[in-house]
């Protein structure tokens, strides 16, 4: 399983890590290629393009969606993520704690994609 880790830096950048059971431990892909909410990068903690940008990332990652842009393929998992990021965003990624270190595992996500809900 999969957790998130978001951090902001000193100067109030913000980072967001996924680690897996393996002892993988990369950046979050910003995933601009599905759309474009924030090219400057994350936020959360409110409702708005970077937390948009966030919710998408994390849902595509958890739904393995893949890269690019596909033509006459019906993807379902991008779907997916596209059409639930909003909900995403505003039930979850709105309430994240601005200014402290979090963390959602894949299970959370999970749950969010199964009931609308994080558990």
């Amino acid at each position: 399983m999969k957790t998130y880790y978001g951090r902001r830096d000193k100067n109030g950048k913000c980072f967001v890590r996924v680690s897996d059971d393996g002892g993988k431990n990369n950046l979050l892909r910003l995933r601009l290629d599905l759309s474009n909410h924030s090219p400057t990068g994350y936020e959360w903690g409110y409702d708005g393009s970077g937390p948009a940008q966030l919710a998408l990332a994390i849902l595509a990652d958890v739904l393995k969606v893949k890269s690019g842009r596909t033509r006459g393929v019906v993807d379902r998992a991008r779907q997916a993520a596209l059409r639930m990021r909003g909900d995403f965003q505003h039930k979850v990624i709105a309430h994240l704690p601005r200014n402290e270190p979090w963390k959602i595992t894949e299970q959370q996500v999970l749950d969010f994609i199964k009931t609308g809900a994080v558990g």
